[in-house]
């Protein structure tokens, strides 16, 4: 079984101030985990104000939710098993289905209009789809 390289040096660069800047490749170049990231950045803010500010359980809840899916895509790039990495990816999807899940009763109990689901439901979908390819496409090439 191949493994991936550990600490892909993608670029080296030096600072205005003299300091040296070390850019890692891997995860943080996948564009399905900058995607992830920032639906939880949308989650987090979303979350913060209005009905979701009183009810701490549920906020917490969908927050996890989105929390969850650019770290298992991240964790499940790290791996050097493609079995791993696979299998990381499908958490990330389920975790993806478990907070668009949220955003839609979270909708049905009046704590986000409708305008908010549909981007929300669009940005669920894009991703559901990228997941679904970087699934198929890793698990090929077992």
């Amino acid at each position: 079984m191949e493994e991936k390289p550990r600490n892909r040096i993608q670029e080296i660069s030096r600072k205005s101030d003299g300091s040296v800047l070390v850019e890692m490749s891997g995860f943080r170049n996948l564009y399905v985990w900058r995607q992830g990231k920032a639906l939880a950045v949308a989650v987090h803010r979303l979350t913060r104000e209005g009905p979701f500010a009183d009810d701490t359980s549920f906020r917490d809840q969908v927050r996890r939710s989105a929390i969850r899916i650019p770290s298992d895509i991240a964790e499940g790039d790290e791996r050097t098993d493609m079995n791993e990495t696979v299998r990381f990816l499908q958490m990330a999807k389920s975790a993806l289905a478990r907070l668009w899940t949220q955003l839609e009763i979270a909708h049905d109990i009046n704590y986000i209009s409708d305008t908010i689901m549909a981007d929300m439901s669009n940005r669920c979908r894009k991703l559901d789809r990228m997941l679904g390819g970087q699934i198929k496409s890793r698990a090929t090439v077992q």
